[in-house]
């Protein structure tokens, strides 16, 4: 047999087995994945980005990032600043209502209950309803508080049309009801998750 067919022969053989483990451990890669439950930070300056050039991508210039709870205000704060003109940070207060124990006093802040929260909104957001706003967490679980998160904004007397939502992980859950944020960076089978802040709850 000619040497210049058979190399062409090895090589070719070489080469389909370099492809076929390259698809292989694509795959593998991919799955694994799918199935992380954490982030670091390296994770969540990536999403930021992401989420930032999203956003832009669909023509939307907030003028305020809003976060319902201050351990995603390190998010927000990372986001603001993908934006050139920087819209202003404001976190909400949330409280676990499964404690039950703090009771304060709220004011003219508007409130807004889930099964698990009580989310105090602050008066700032109540105040610049001719504004447009995103709304960030780390976590869209079933979807019900923030569906709810907008229509207390929409009730407020902000415009739909200048709501935008996003979210670090959205569960799979979420996604299949429809309750989904416009946009979610990493999607989870379950609802436990761990951020740089902490587990959720």
């Amino acid at each position: 047999m000619d040497i210049n067919l058979l190399l062409t022969i090895l090589f070719g053989v070489i080469g389909a087995i370099g492809v076929g483990t390259s698809i292989y451990f694509g795959k593998k890669s991919a799955n694994l994945e799918k199935s992380k439950v954490s982030l670091d930070f390296e994770d969540l300056f990536a999403a930021t980005s992401d989420i930032a050039d999203y956003i832009k991508g669909v023509h939307f210039h907030p003028d305020i990032v809003y976060t319902p709870g201050g351990k995603s205000g390190i998010l927000a704060e990372l986001l603001s600043q993908k934006f050139t003109h920087e819209p202003l940070v404001v976190v909400g207060s949330l409280e676990w209502k499964e404690t039950g124990t703090n009771q304060f006093q709220t004011g003219n802040s508007a409130i807004l209950e889930s099964n698990k929260w009580k989310i105090i909104i602050p008066d700032i957001i109540g105040a610049n309803t001719d504004k447009k706003i995103l709304v960030v967490d780390d976590i869209c679980m079933s979807g019900d508080a923030l569906q709810s998160m907008i229509t207390k904004l929409c009730s407020l007397g902000y415009s739909r049309d200048n709501i935008k939502t996003s979210s670090l992980v959205c569960t799979s859950v979420a996604k299949a009801s429809q309750k989904a944020p416009d946009y979610s960076w990493k999607e989870t089978e379950g609802t436990t998750y761990f951020f740089p802040w902490g587990k959720t709850r």
